[in-house]
């Protein structure tokens, strides 16, 4: 499963922009922010009749290029993405 993910961000790395339903980040990880992208993304997939939308983590949102990120890594979001926003959404 990890190699169809790594191919699939590379792919999606190739686009020439962000579109409405791939939103790419470096570090930013507010919960309020997450959980409004998350919201955008998803109705972005519908309107455009896509099954899923992306928002991938450690790629720079302007030249595509992966350089990592340490978001993930902190200890208090070892939880899963949608624990971590129902603990952290005000």
């Amino acid at each position: 499963m990890v190699g169809n993910i790594d191919i699939l961000v590379q792919e999606l790395c190739k686009l020439p922009k962000e579109v409405g339903w791939i939103e790419f980040k470096h570090s930013n990880c507010e919960p309020n922010m997450v959980g409004e992208d998350i919201s955008a993304l998803a109705n972005s997939a519908t309107l455009t009749d896509r099954d899923h939308a992306y928002m991938i983590w450690g790629v720079d949102d302007t030249t595509h290029e992966i350089i990592g990120t340490k978001v993930w890594q902190m200890e208090e979001r070892r939880a899963e993405l949608e624990n971590w926003l129902r603990m952290s959404i005000v």
